[in-house]
């Protein structure tokens, strides 16, 4: 299988007074997985399309092995495409949907017969050739959909939102699935998706896009971990907030006077802040002592949610309500018991 190196410069897209796409640069290696995320209307299908050929850009060059392609119409791009709704001619068997874009270039009988069959093979589906698609269940269409795109040897596969039309499980085993058969063939991949938990499991790299332009890119643990902006940080899960006043140098004073740590805060004294963490970054704990080194905050259990190994916890610090997601222990906390919620140092998010 080949790979491209894919390269947008400036790539922007306007309907009439609407900017879809504002101007983005984005280089994406060969064999890299790349998932563009972020929510609805943040320019990211817009942004596949105009790399597919589908939708011609506004400004900007689109660069494959080096090649501006702005003006290569799609069916002369060499791109494998799946989509949502999978597209399969439902007359046609699986073999024969896997194989209309070799006979349409032209590929020798026997050459089809082989690479249909090896497309088969990687999905491990050798035995549905034959079937029609309403013979298929939803993964399986998925999946010849998929051997339909990588049977002609693209130079970059285009994902646009495959797996939202599937149920949680099934989406699950998919995952997994697009990851192995990526790390088989090696074909430098883009991936849409407005599902967080998609782009950290599967990209190599992860674009957040919002309001038409990037608002960062790395690796998934970097975007998580070290978000540079506030939307990065909220669009990943749910992040708690608690607003204070800077003291000293990795020092904050809460909004109900609790001194707590935040290391690496070095605002002048006087400064309001307002600190975020993660759900999951957070423990619910008996009463007790305070831990110097960890923000340790009272409160009272407004609410627990048992979610079989994790339990989610509503807890009421004085009139802000913070939820902290932990693992299952021996000791449970009852709805209006006093307890104190932990938050380690480091945990702290602030913009």
């Amino acid at each position: 299988m080949s790979a491209a190196n894919v390269v947008l410069r400036g790539i922007e897209k306007r309907y009439g007074g609407v900017i879809a796409v504002a101007g983005i640069d984005l280089s994406i290696a060969a064999g890299e997985f790349v998932a563009l995320l972020g929510p609805s209307g943040c320019g990211k299908t817009t942004t596949l399309r105009m790399i597919a050929g589908l939708e011609e850009p506004t400004g900007g060059d689109i660069l494959v092995n080096g090649r501006r392609i702005n003006d290569i119409g799609v069916h002369q791009r060499n791109f494998g495409m799946v989509f949502q709704d999978h597209a399969l001619f439902p007359h046609m068997t699986a073999f024969d949907n896997i194989a209309f874009g070799l006979k349409y270039r032209k590929v020798p009988r026997p050459d089809i017969q082989r690479k249909v069959r090896q497309a088969l093979d990687i999905v491990r589906l050798p035995h549905v050739g034959e079937r029609l698609p309403r013979e298929l269940s939803g993964g399986q269409q998925q999946r010849v959909a998929l051997a339909r795109a990588i049977v002609i040897d693209p130079d970059l596969l285009l994902f646009d939102e495959p797996l939202s039309a599937l149920d949680a499980n099934l989406r699950e085993e998919m995952r997994i699935e697009l990851k192995r058969i990526h790390r088989t063939v090696g074909i430098t991949t883009v991936f849409v998706t407005h599902d967080q938990g998609e782009a950290l499991s599967m990209a190599d790299r992860v674009v957040l896009m919002h309001d038409g332009r990037i608002d960062q890119e790395g690796a998934p643990e970097q975007l998580y971990r070290s978000p540079n902006t506030e939307f990065a940080a909220r669009f990943f899960g749910h992040v708690n907030e608690l607003g204070g006043t800077a003291t000293a140098p990795g020092l904050v004073r809460i909004d109900d006077g609790t001194l707590v740590p935040a290391s690496g805060l070095n605002l002048a004294p006087g400064t309001p802040v307002r600190l975020l963490f993660r759900t999951e970054r957070a423990r619910v704990v008996p009463v007790g002592p305070a831990d110097p080194s960890t923000a340790t905050v009272q409160g009272t259990v407004e609410s627990s949610d048992y979610m079989g190994m994790m339990v989610r916890y509503v807890v009421d610090l004085g009139g802000r309500q913070v939820i902290v997601t932990q693992a299952v222990g021996d000791r449970q906390y009852r709805v209006g018991e006093a307890v104190c919620v932990k938050i380690p140092a480091d945990a702290w998010m602030t913009f």
